[in-house]
């Protein structure tokens, strides 16, 4: 069992450029950090397994209670092709966030939407299939 859990999840990140390891992943699952809303931002399949500012929002394409959930969650999301109404849910989720939490009021849903998307396209993620 152990053997078979380390064929499926090869890797535990800590060190290294995030962005590039969401990159090359299949599946992003991660437990409530800003890697959430980087790995639905770059258009991947994201499972929460913990919570998170995203869950119950339907924008993650699986969501766990416990471990023993995560192996069918993480294949369940390796055949989710991208979903558009998923990106539309995180593009209004992302409108809801900073209407409601962010400070700087002087910016519009799209005005914000289009500073992150630009603060990824500079660290070389491909925002093209993004909202």
């Amino acid at each position: 069992d152990v053997y078979k859990r380390q064929r499926l999840f090869p890797l535990n990140v800590s060190h290294g450029d995030p962005i590039e390891w969401i990159r090359w992943a299949d599946v992003v699952v991660c437990n409530g950090s800003t890697m959430d809303l980087v790995a639905v931002a770059m258009g991947k399949p994201l499972v929460l397994a913990g919570r998170s500012i995203l869950s119950g929002k339907g924008i993650a394409a699986a969501e766990v209670r416990s471990s023993r959930e995560l192996v069918g969650a993480v294949r369940t999301a390796s055949r989710t092709e991208s979903d558009s109404a998923r990106q539309s849910r995180f593009c209004q989720f992302l409108g809801w966030l900073r209407n409601e939490h962010l400070l700087d009021s002087d910016l519009t849903p799209n005005e914000f939407r289009n500073r992150l998307l630009h603060q990824l396209r500079l660290s070389g993620v491909n925002t093209d299939c993004i909202c």
